[in-house]
Protein backbone atom coordinates (compact mmCIF):
# COMPACT_ATOMS: atom_id res chain seq x y z
CA UNK A 1 0.00 0.00 0.00
CA UNK A 2 1.14 3.70 -0.88
CA UNK A 3 1.95 6.00 1.80
CA UNK A 4 -0.69 9.29 1.33
CA UNK A 5 0.70 11.95 0.63
CA UNK A 6 -1.04 13.93 3.87
CA UNK A 7 -1.88 11.63 7.22
CA UNK A 8 -3.21 13.30 10.20
CA UNK A 9 -3.33 11.01 13.42
CA UNK A 10 -5.45 12.30 16.35
CA UNK A 11 -5.08 16.42 15.19
CA UNK A 12 -6.11 17.71 18.65
CA UNK A 13 -6.38 21.88 18.92
CA UNK A 14 -6.54 24.12 22.03
CA UNK A 15 -6.87 27.43 21.23
CA UNK A 16 -6.05 30.12 24.95
CA UNK A 17 -10.03 32.27 25.37
CA UNK A 18 -8.82 34.50 28.40
CA UNK A 19 -10.61 33.50 31.37
CA UNK A 20 -12.56 31.41 29.91
CA UNK A 21 -9.71 28.71 29.61
CA UNK A 22 -9.61 26.90 26.15
CA UNK A 23 -11.38 26.56 22.97
CA UNK A 24 -11.13 22.62 21.65
CA UNK A 25 -12.11 23.57 18.01
CA UNK A 26 -10.41 19.81 16.95
CA UNK A 27 -11.10 16.51 19.22
CA UNK A 28 -9.24 13.86 17.86
CA UNK A 29 -9.03 14.07 13.45
CA UNK A 30 -7.78 11.31 11.86
CA UNK A 31 -7.61 11.18 7.83
CA UNK A 32 -5.50 10.86 4.78
CA UNK A 33 -5.18 12.31 1.58
CA UNK A 34 -3.60 10.01 -0.93
CA UNK A 35 -1.82 11.03 -4.03
CA UNK A 36 -3.43 12.69 -7.26
CA UNK A 37 -7.00 12.98 -4.98
CA UNK A 38 -9.62 15.11 -3.66
CA UNK A 39 -10.67 14.88 0.03
CA UNK A 40 -13.47 16.90 1.46
CA UNK A 41 -14.02 18.03 4.75
CA UNK A 42 -17.82 18.81 4.95
CA UNK A 43 -19.79 20.54 7.88
CA UNK A 44 -21.48 24.04 9.56
CA UNK A 45 -18.93 26.67 10.52
CA UNK A 46 -17.36 26.12 13.64
CA UNK A 47 -17.37 22.73 13.05
CA UNK A 48 -13.55 22.97 13.31
CA UNK A 49 -12.65 22.88 9.44
CA UNK A 50 -10.81 25.56 9.09
CA UNK A 51 -8.50 25.38 12.36
CA UNK A 52 -7.65 22.02 10.41
CA UNK A 53 -6.36 24.00 7.84
CA UNK A 54 -4.43 26.28 9.71
CA UNK A 55 -2.87 23.53 12.12
CA UNK A 56 -1.20 22.05 8.44
CA UNK A 57 -0.23 25.41 7.08
CA UNK A 58 1.28 26.36 10.67
CA UNK A 59 -1.00 29.37 11.05
CA UNK A 60 -2.66 28.89 14.16
CA UNK A 61 -2.74 31.64 16.39
CA UNK A 62 -0.02 32.30 19.56
CA UNK A 63 -0.56 29.96 22.48
CA UNK A 64 -2.10 27.63 20.45
CA UNK A 65 -1.57 23.67 21.45
CA UNK A 66 -1.60 21.45 19.09
CA UNK A 67 -1.61 17.57 19.63
CA UNK A 68 -1.44 14.05 17.37
CA UNK A 69 0.95 13.71 14.55
CA UNK A 70 0.51 14.85 10.50
CA UNK A 71 2.73 13.21 8.72
CA UNK A 72 3.27 14.96 4.65
CA UNK A 73 5.03 12.46 2.38
CA UNK A 74 5.58 10.06 5.44
CA UNK A 75 7.87 12.59 7.47
CA UNK A 76 6.58 14.76 10.02
CA UNK A 77 5.45 17.82 8.43
CA UNK A 78 6.72 21.03 8.95
CA UNK A 79 4.64 23.72 7.69
CA UNK A 80 7.29 26.11 7.35
CA UNK A 81 9.67 23.65 5.64
CA UNK A 82 7.07 23.22 2.74
CA UNK A 83 4.92 25.92 2.75
CA UNK A 84 4.28 27.74 -0.47
CA UNK A 85 6.47 25.51 -2.18
CA UNK A 86 5.12 21.82 -1.71
CA UNK A 87 2.14 22.51 0.43
CA UNK A 88 -0.14 25.60 -0.25
CA UNK A 89 -3.84 26.80 0.62
CA UNK A 90 -6.36 29.05 -1.07
CA UNK A 91 -9.04 30.83 1.44
CA UNK A 92 -12.55 31.58 1.59
CA UNK A 93 -11.56 35.10 0.82
CA UNK A 94 -9.70 35.81 -2.21
CA UNK A 95 -9.73 39.60 -1.88
CA UNK A 96 -8.86 39.82 1.57
CA UNK A 97 -5.99 37.05 0.50
CA UNK A 98 -5.05 39.36 -2.30
CA UNK A 99 -2.84 43.25 -1.31
CA UNK A 100 -5.19 45.71 -2.45
CA UNK A 101 -2.04 48.18 -2.66
CA UNK A 102 -0.17 46.15 -5.27
CA UNK A 103 -0.96 45.00 -8.43
CA UNK A 104 -1.63 41.09 -9.18
CA UNK A 105 0.92 40.56 -11.51
CA UNK A 106 3.78 41.76 -9.03
CA UNK A 107 1.91 39.44 -6.64
CA UNK A 108 2.02 36.22 -8.97
CA UNK A 109 5.77 37.14 -9.77
CA UNK A 110 6.94 37.14 -6.35
CA UNK A 111 5.64 33.79 -6.02
CA UNK A 112 8.07 32.68 -8.50
CA UNK A 113 11.41 35.14 -6.72
CA UNK A 114 10.49 33.10 -3.79
CA UNK A 115 10.59 29.71 -3.98
CA UNK A 116 11.99 29.66 -7.87
CA UNK A 117 14.21 32.43 -8.30
CA UNK A 118 12.54 33.35 -11.57
CA UNK A 119 12.46 36.64 -11.96
CA UNK A 120 11.96 39.58 -15.20
CA UNK A 121 10.05 38.54 -18.14
CA UNK A 122 10.37 35.21 -17.06
CA UNK A 123 8.17 35.48 -14.04
CA UNK A 124 5.73 37.83 -16.26
CA UNK A 125 5.48 35.33 -18.65
CA UNK A 126 5.02 32.19 -16.51
CA UNK A 127 2.24 34.28 -14.04
CA UNK A 128 0.22 35.44 -17.83
CA UNK A 129 0.45 31.82 -18.96
CA UNK A 130 -1.32 30.41 -15.35
CA UNK A 131 -3.69 33.22 -15.37
CA UNK A 132 -4.80 31.64 -18.93
CA UNK A 133 -4.92 28.36 -17.54
CA UNK A 134 -7.23 29.31 -14.42
CA UNK A 135 -9.89 30.96 -17.32
CA UNK A 136 -9.11 34.56 -17.11
CA UNK A 137 -9.54 36.15 -20.17
CA UNK A 138 -7.19 39.22 -21.33
CA UNK A 139 -4.34 37.69 -18.63
CA UNK A 140 -1.69 39.75 -20.02
CA UNK A 141 -4.50 42.93 -19.16
CA UNK A 142 -5.62 41.61 -15.64
CA UNK A 143 -1.61 41.11 -15.07
CA UNK A 144 -1.54 44.85 -14.34
CA UNK A 145 -4.70 45.71 -12.61
CA UNK A 146 -4.94 45.91 -8.75
CA UNK A 147 -7.39 43.13 -7.42
CA UNK A 148 -10.11 45.68 -6.41
CA UNK A 149 -10.73 46.46 -10.12
CA UNK A 150 -11.35 42.37 -10.55
CA UNK A 151 -14.43 40.29 -9.38
CA UNK A 152 -14.70 37.96 -7.33
CA UNK A 153 -14.87 35.06 -10.07
CA UNK A 154 -11.66 36.53 -11.32
CA UNK A 155 -9.79 37.38 -7.87
CA UNK A 156 -10.26 33.62 -7.08
CA UNK A 157 -8.86 32.91 -10.56
CA UNK A 158 -5.97 34.90 -9.07
CA UNK A 159 -5.90 33.09 -6.03
CA UNK A 160 -5.48 29.60 -7.77
CA UNK A 161 -2.71 31.03 -10.00
CA UNK A 162 -0.93 32.05 -7.23
CA UNK A 163 -1.42 28.56 -5.69
CA UNK A 164 -0.71 26.59 -7.82
CA UNK A 165 2.71 28.47 -10.05
CA UNK A 166 5.48 26.36 -7.77
CA UNK A 167 2.88 22.94 -8.72
CA UNK A 168 2.76 21.97 -4.68
CA UNK A 169 1.72 18.40 -4.38
CA UNK A 170 -1.07 19.67 -2.20
CA UNK A 171 -3.46 22.33 -2.32
CA UNK A 172 -5.86 23.17 0.27
CA UNK A 173 -9.10 24.88 -0.41
CA UNK A 174 -10.53 26.28 1.89
CA UNK A 175 -14.37 27.37 0.84
CA UNK A 176 -12.70 28.97 -2.31
CA UNK A 177 -16.12 28.92 -3.71
CA UNK A 178 -18.69 30.46 -0.58
CA UNK A 179 -18.43 33.86 -1.91
CA UNK A 180 -19.32 33.27 -5.42
CA UNK A 181 -22.13 32.60 -7.92
CA UNK A 182 -23.34 29.68 -8.49
CA UNK A 183 -21.83 29.93 -12.53
CA UNK A 184 -18.50 30.97 -11.05
CA UNK A 185 -18.59 28.28 -8.54
CA UNK A 186 -19.27 25.37 -10.91
CA UNK A 187 -15.82 26.61 -12.95
CA UNK A 188 -14.02 26.55 -10.16
CA UNK A 189 -14.67 23.16 -9.13
CA UNK A 190 -13.76 22.17 -12.95
CA UNK A 191 -10.56 23.53 -12.58
CA UNK A 192 -10.32 21.86 -9.17
CA UNK A 193 -11.13 18.31 -10.99
CA UNK A 194 -8.82 19.49 -14.01
CA UNK A 195 -5.67 20.14 -11.54
CA UNK A 196 -6.57 17.03 -9.94
CA UNK A 197 -6.70 14.93 -13.11
CA UNK A 198 -4.08 16.37 -15.14
CA UNK A 199 -1.67 17.56 -12.99
CA UNK A 200 -1.63 15.02 -10.34
CA UNK A 201 -1.82 17.77 -7.79
CA UNK A 202 -3.64 16.13 -4.12
CA UNK A 203 -6.47 18.40 -2.83
CA UNK A 204 -7.82 19.11 0.73
CA UNK A 205 -11.40 20.59 0.01
CA UNK A 206 -13.26 22.25 2.88
CA UNK A 207 -16.92 23.03 2.55
CA UNK A 208 -19.97 24.02 4.37
CA UNK A 209 -22.91 21.06 2.34
CA UNK A 210 -21.58 17.99 0.82
CA UNK A 211 -23.59 18.97 -2.52
CA UNK A 212 -20.68 21.22 -3.45
CA UNK A 213 -18.17 18.15 -3.85
CA UNK A 214 -20.29 15.88 -4.83
CA UNK A 215 -18.42 14.90 -8.21
CA UNK A 216 -15.33 16.63 -6.83
CA UNK A 217 -14.29 14.94 -4.00
CA UNK A 218 -12.96 11.11 -4.50
CA UNK A 219 -13.75 10.60 -0.37
CA UNK A 220 -15.87 12.68 2.26
CA UNK A 221 -15.32 13.36 6.03
CA UNK A 222 -18.48 15.00 7.62
CA UNK A 223 -17.07 17.41 10.52
CA UNK A 224 -19.10 17.97 13.52
CA UNK A 225 -17.86 19.58 16.76
CA UNK A 226 -14.43 18.84 15.86
CA UNK A 227 -15.13 14.89 15.07
CA UNK A 228 -15.12 13.58 12.00
CA UNK A 229 -18.87 11.63 12.15
CA UNK A 230 -19.04 10.27 9.14
CA UNK A 231 -16.62 9.30 5.96
CA UNK A 232 -16.43 7.41 3.28
CA UNK A 233 -16.13 7.53 -0.62
CA UNK A 234 -18.19 10.46 -1.26
CA UNK A 235 -21.06 9.09 -3.63
CA UNK A 236 -21.86 5.97 -0.92
CA UNK A 237 -22.10 8.39 2.04
CA UNK A 238 -24.04 10.96 0.00
CA UNK A 239 -26.52 8.06 -1.41
CA UNK A 240 -26.64 6.35 2.39
CA UNK A 241 -25.84 8.65 4.84
CA UNK A 242 -25.81 6.60 8.22
CA UNK A 243 -25.34 9.88 10.53
CA UNK A 244 -28.38 12.32 11.68
CA UNK A 245 -26.30 14.87 11.09
CA UNK A 246 -25.50 14.22 7.65
CA UNK A 247 -28.99 13.76 6.86
CA UNK A 248 -29.78 17.41 8.24
CA UNK A 249 -26.70 18.65 5.81
CA UNK A 250 -28.41 17.25 2.64
CA UNK A 251 -31.98 17.94 3.91
CA UNK A 252 -31.21 21.20 4.60
CA UNK A 253 -29.55 22.15 0.81
CA UNK A 254 -32.16 23.46 -1.88
CA UNK A 255 -33.01 20.78 -4.98
CA UNK A 256 -32.78 21.78 -8.28
CA UNK A 257 -36.01 19.74 -9.02
CA UNK A 258 -37.88 21.82 -6.03
CA UNK A 259 -39.85 18.54 -5.18
CA UNK A 260 -38.10 18.53 -1.33
CA UNK A 261 -37.70 22.00 0.04
CA UNK A 262 -34.95 22.34 2.23
CA UNK A 263 -35.17 21.49 6.23
CA UNK A 264 -33.01 23.66 7.97
CA UNK A 265 -31.36 21.69 10.99
CA UNK A 266 -32.71 22.92 13.83
CA UNK A 267 -30.71 24.52 17.20
CA UNK A 268 -26.79 25.51 17.10
CA UNK A 269 -23.87 23.80 16.74
CA UNK A 270 -22.09 23.88 20.25
CA UNK A 271 -19.41 25.82 20.87
CA UNK A 272 -15.85 25.01 21.17
CA UNK A 273 -15.50 25.54 24.83
CA UNK A 274 -18.21 22.89 25.64
CA UNK A 275 -17.38 19.66 27.66
CA UNK A 276 -16.11 16.31 26.09
CA UNK A 277 -19.42 14.27 27.25
CA UNK A 278 -21.41 12.49 25.05
CA UNK A 279 -22.58 12.66 21.64
CA UNK A 280 -22.45 16.96 20.22
CA UNK A 281 -24.65 16.26 18.14
CA UNK A 282 -27.15 14.67 20.16
CA UNK A 283 -29.10 18.17 21.71
CA UNK A 284 -30.43 18.88 17.76
CA UNK A 285 -31.26 14.85 16.93
CA UNK A 286 -34.28 13.57 16.95
CA UNK A 287 -33.55 10.27 17.14
CA UNK A 288 -30.76 10.77 20.29
CA UNK A 289 -31.37 8.37 23.51
CA UNK A 290 -30.32 8.92 27.08
CA UNK A 291 -27.70 6.29 26.45
CA UNK A 292 -26.33 8.95 23.57
CA UNK A 293 -25.04 11.34 26.47
CA UNK A 294 -23.50 9.00 28.48
CA UNK A 295 -20.35 8.89 26.46
CA UNK A 296 -19.04 10.15 22.75
CA UNK A 297 -19.70 7.54 20.35
CA UNK A 298 -16.79 5.38 18.40
CA UNK A 299 -16.54 5.70 14.75
CA UNK A 300 -17.79 2.29 13.24
CA UNK A 301 -16.74 0.19 9.91
CA UNK A 302 -20.19 -0.05 7.76
CA UNK A 303 -18.95 -1.39 4.73
CA UNK A 304 -16.67 -0.32 1.53
CA UNK A 305 -15.15 2.18 4.21
CA UNK A 306 -17.82 3.58 4.97
CA UNK A 307 -17.84 4.75 8.82
CA UNK A 308 -19.92 6.34 10.91
CA UNK A 309 -20.37 7.74 14.68
CA UNK A 310 -24.20 7.08 15.31
CA UNK A 311 -24.99 3.70 16.63
CA UNK A 312 -28.59 4.38 16.97
CA UNK A 313 -28.39 4.83 12.55
CA UNK A 314 -26.41 1.49 13.10
CA UNK A 315 -28.40 -0.40 15.03
CA UNK A 316 -31.22 -0.33 12.52
CA UNK A 317 -29.20 -0.57 9.50
CA UNK A 318 -28.01 -3.73 11.33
Amino acid sequence: MSVPLLDVRELSIRIPRGANGYAHPVRGLSFTVPRGETVALVGESGAGKSSVCSALMGLLPAGAKQGGSVLFDGKALRPHEVRGDRLAMVFQDPLGSLNPYVKVGRQLSEVLEVHRGVTGRAARRAAIEMLERMGVADADQRFDHYPHQMSGGIRQRVVLAMALLVEPELLIADEPTVSLDVTTEAQILELLRDLSHTRGTSILYVAHEPAVIAHTASFLHVMYAGRIIESGPTERVLAHAAHPYTRALIAAVPHIDGDAPPVPIAGNPPEATAPDAGCAFAPRCALARSACLDRVPRLEELADQHRSRCPVVLEEMA
